[in-house]
């Protein structure tokens, strides 16, 4: 079962769109969503098991039959204590493999939700996002929240 524990960040206006930034917790260097060794399991055990134990708190938004989107409340995870992207875009180094990160996604989106004058959906399906499918797909599952 992949977990994607994630949090937004306040939508940025433009004059007739928005830009959202959804921070996405991935293993090994951030191009990997993190996965259960387990095929399915319960929300409560992917909470004991490996949400709580990595110091993630916040609540369940979605689940699927293979995925468990899980939004993290940064008021009581201490998000300072983990990796992003940026700590090695501003040292111009790589993510080394075996490490995890927060890694920003980004969605462009009209002021109403509903016109796609960018072609940012049509794109986003064409993109891959490892083996749990396309941007997207992320993008769908982070919708409900």
């Amino acid at each position: 079962m992949y977990i994607i524990p994630y949090f937004l960040t306040e939508p940025q206006k433009g004059s007739h769109f928005y830009i959202k930034t959804a921070w996405v917790f991935l293993k090994n260097g951030g191009s990997t969503v993190w996965e259960t060794d387990e095929a399915t399991c319960t929300e409560k055990f992917i909470s004991e098991n490996y949400l709580i134990p990595n110091g993630f708190h916040g609540k369940v938004t979605k689940r699927t039959k293979t995925s468990l989107f899980f939004q993290i409340d940064t008021t009581k995870t201490k998000i300072q204590d983990f990796y992003s992207w940026s700590d090695f875009l501003k040292k111009e180094e790589t993510v080394p493999p075996n490490t995890d990160t927060f890694r920003p996604f980004f969605w462009v989106d009209s002021e109403d939700n509903k016109d796609d004058d960018w072609g940012w959906r049509e794109e986003c399906k064409d993109v891959s996002f490892g083996k749990f499918g396309t941007l997207a797909d992320l993008w769908e599952g982070l919708r409900s929240s």
